[in-house]
């Protein structure tokens, strides 16, 4: 028989200001439903239970100073703990932001989950937990 699994639960515990975590929640598990079945987790309604975690949302800027000119780079960085089969995995993502910060993009409830820095450094977090 063929091990199928469920997302029981997905959480987010870092606290932002400004930002609604049932969104980040409710917004996370179609990602991280995606994230599985690209893995080879197949899924089903009545499956072993997968947790999720998204323990931390950073977004740090650096400068880089050349010459006269300084350049910011701006980076999301998502770190998620995934249990499976009773196993925890931690996991990292991180993509480059463009000018719009994360925190605003996630304040933000006319943009959609999935069009934002962080849903790509969420699904980046996951595969590195899984791999």
């Amino acid at each position: 028989m063929i091990n199928c699994y469920v997302v029981t639960l997905v959480l987010a515990l870092f606290s932002v200001p400004g930002v609604n975590p049932d969104r980040v929640q409710l917004g996370a598990r179609p990602i991280v439903e995606q994230v599985l079945q690209d893995k080879g987790y197949p899924l089903c309604d009545d499956g072993s239970g997968v947790e999720v975690r998204v323990l931390e949302v950073k977004s740090p800027t650096k400068g880089i100073q050349i010459g006269p000119f300084k350049i910011k780079q701006k980076k999301t960085i998502v770190t998620t703990e995934i249990t499976i089969d009773g196993k925890k995995y931690v996991g990292e993502g991180s993509v480059k932001t463009s000018a719009r910060s994360t925190i605003t993009q996630l304040k933000d409830e006319t943009i959609p989950l999935n069009e934002t820095a962080f849903s790509n450094a969420l699904k980046l977090s996951i595969v590195d937990a899984l791999d």
